[in-house]
């Protein structure tokens, strides 16, 4: 056998072994979740189901931020999520050119300024009421956002040009989550007015009892669907529509997101097993 011959059989040969090979090789989705618990289960709820339909799920948690970034360069190929049209527009537009949405997940999910329910509904039911005499004579004037760049902080500190609250003596200070979270329990306990900018879903939310105030103006945005979002390209091609219908037919509600949070905040339970016992409450096993 001439040396030539020798080596087209040999190339024949791996050139079948790849077929073979990637005939039964594993299908592997790289999901990105935001670092956040009610995004985190849902994303494993999300993962979960995929990986009930074949594909190996290799999830990467960031802030949004990281995970934003990551899906724009193509680094991930899903991400848990967007809130569209109003919560996450700034981030979607700057990435419109590098993302494709594929699916709604739940809906539902808004920012908004909350007050305890021990706060009459009389006295404060819109952010403009925070400039009454004798709301401001009890309100705590420190409203505490998150980080600079969260949407719920810019957000806050528009309202409180656009409310006239300056006028009367608020301010919106940024800060950590830790500082976010003690000057509310600490507020509650003692049973001292404050304002709260939040979002739903959150456990926070139902386990403090916040009251959403209205916002006239609009500047916190209104109802957003939360979106599972593709890199683009190839947009949805990643996901066959087999899958997409799997998921489609889990049918999350906003209670559904609230009540698996609460089970890891509160219970202690793992995005993990909250994801699970959700799932199998559904018969999905």
């Amino acid at each position: 056998m001439t040396l030539l011959r020798r080596l087209v059989l040999i190339l024949m040969a791996l050139s079948v072994m790849r077929t073979s090979a990637g005939a039964t090789e594993e299908r592997v989705l790289r999901l990105g979740v935001i670092d956040e618990s009610f995004y985190e289960v849902v994303g494993n709820v999300v993962a979960q189901t995929l990986e009930r339909q074949g594909y190996k799920v290799n999830l990467f948690r960031g802030s949004h931020t990281d995970v934003y970034g990551a899906i724009g360069r193509g680094d991930i190929d899903l991400c848990v999520a967007f809130w569209l049209p109003d919560g996450h527009a700034r981030q979607w537009k700057a990435l419109r050119e590098k993302v494709a949405e594929v699916m709604t997940l739940y809906e539902g999910a808004h920012f908004f300024w909350g007050v305890p329910s021990y706060v009459p509904a009389g006295e404060v039911s819109s952010i403009s009421d925070l400039r009454k005499p004798a709301v401001a004579a009890r309100m705590d004037h420190t409203i505490h956002g998150l980080a600079p760049d969260a949407t719920i902080t810019f957000q806050s500190m528009a309202a409180i040009g656009k409310y006239h609250l300056r006028e009367a003596g608020y301010q919106v200070v940024p800060g950590s989550f830790a500082v976010w979270t003690s000057s509310l329990q600490k507020a509650v306990a003692a049973g001292n007015w404050v304002v709260v900018p939040t979002w739903t879903p959150y456990w926070f939310v139902r386990e403090y009892g916040l009251r959403p105030i209205a916002d006239p103006q609009n500047l916190l945005g209104g109802m957003n669907r939360v979106v599972l979002a593709a890199h683009n390209p190839p947009g949805t091609a990643v996901l066959k529509e087999a899958d997409l219908t799997a998921i489609r037919s889990l049918r999350i509600s906003l209670e559904d997101v609230i009540d698996m949070d609460v089970a890891i905040n509160k219970n202690g339970s793992s995005p993990e097993n909250a994801a699970r016992r959700w799932l199998e409450t559904r018969g999905i096993h």
